[in-house]
């Protein structure tokens, strides 16, 4: 994934908005407009922030890719341009413009949600998020989970300075997590299986009026059309 700093093409949604587009071969691409309007009134936002920013990102099986653990961001890049050759033009042209200190490529990882999640026995350490129980960004959970996270962990740390023994408290604030992460971890893994299947070309013939149905009938909801 990557950035490309103060372009914004016309004819994507406003900033602050998400769009995700899939394309030929399952290859999926979501973009994220970041708006400028913090960073126009505060200076220290401005500085770290910058201008405007279209984010954008990849999802294909590994086996697509040349390497990813040593490959420079430029090489990234120009992997991420070949595959999208037969998209619309202005992708190409806004992914080859991207800041190259801005991009990078990562695997996925998720923790089997049929498993042991933070089963061990704590003394005084414990995590929370994907410390404890990884998730790809597929579902769009990982981080609402770990903020819950952090707020049972609270919690059990209010009960050991109220005087209830710190290994308990936070043996019963892992018990308590694994409900909400099993769930998340399964919605998660849900866009993955579907990215899976639809690597065979007759898996594709058979999705693309599907999902062409399904977009029109989200479209309508969200526009609370009947």
């Amino acid at each position: 994934m990557g950035t490309a700093r103060n372009r914004r093409p016309a004819d994507l949604p406003a900033p602050g908005s998400g769009l995700g587009v899939r394309g030929r071969r399952h290859r999926r691409l979501p973009l994220d407009l970041q708006p400028p309007s913090r960073a126009a009134t505060d200076p220290t936002v401005a500085a770290l922030t910058g201008g405007p920013a279209l984010i954008w990102g990849t999802i294909n099986r590994s086996e697509s890719l040349r390497g990813t653990r040593h490959t420079s961001a430029g090489d990234l890049v120009q992997q991420a341009g070949a595959l999208l050759t037969r998209w619309s033009p202005w992708l190409t042209e806004h992914v080859s413009a991207s800041d190259l200190e801005r991009v990078a490529a990562f695997r996925f990882r998720a923790a089997n949600p049929s498993g042991p999640i933070a089963d061990w026995t704590p003394r005084s350490v414990t995590g929370l998020g994907d410390a404890i129980h990884a998730m790809p960004p597929t579902g769009g959970r990982g981080a609402s989970t770990a903020i819950c996270d952090a707020a049972d962990l609270v919690d059990a740390i209010t009960e050991h300075l109220d005087g209830a023994p710190l290994h308990s408290a936070l043996a019963r604030y892992q018990r308590s997590i694994s409900p909400r992460a099993r769930a998340a971890i399964r919605e998660s893994l849900g866009p993955v299986r579907v990215i899976n299947a639809l690597r065979h070309r007759p898996a594709q013939a058979l999705a693309r009026p599907l999902l062409s149905v399904a977009g029109a009938w989200g479209q309508r909801r969200y526009r609370g059309t009947p």
